[in-house]
């Protein structure tokens, strides 16, 4: 598989999450503890770390990941960064990409 085949799909992934974050947080979804809608707080944390792990590894620079369940927003965490270039790096946050 070629590398462009590859950046397409996972780059057009990443706006559509974006553009749907962006509408969550727009709309002021409520939030909610994972617990009171069926969740587990120690499986979201877990998540976190797995997703920290990938960032670390440099199989991707960051993520921002936005969970909800029942209409409440559950989870929302950032990780790594806006890029992979050491010299312009910029830590993630949840409402950094959609505040620009």
């Amino acid at each position: 598989m070629k590398l462009s085949q590859l950046i397409i799909p996972r780059t057009a992934a990443v706006f559509l999450l974006a553009v749907l974050a962006s509408v969550a947080i727009a709309q002021g979804l409520p939030t909610a503890k994972p617990e009171a809608v069926g969740m587990s707080s120690s499986k979201l944390k877990a998540l976190k770390v797995a997703l920290q792990s990938e960032v670390d590894q440099g199989k991707f620079p960051g993520a921002v990941v936005m969970i909800a369940r029942n209409g409440k927003l559950v989870f929302s965490e950032a990780v790594g960064n806006w890029t992979k270039s050491l010299a312009s790096r910029s830590p993630k946050t949840p409402s950094f990409a959609f505040t620009r």
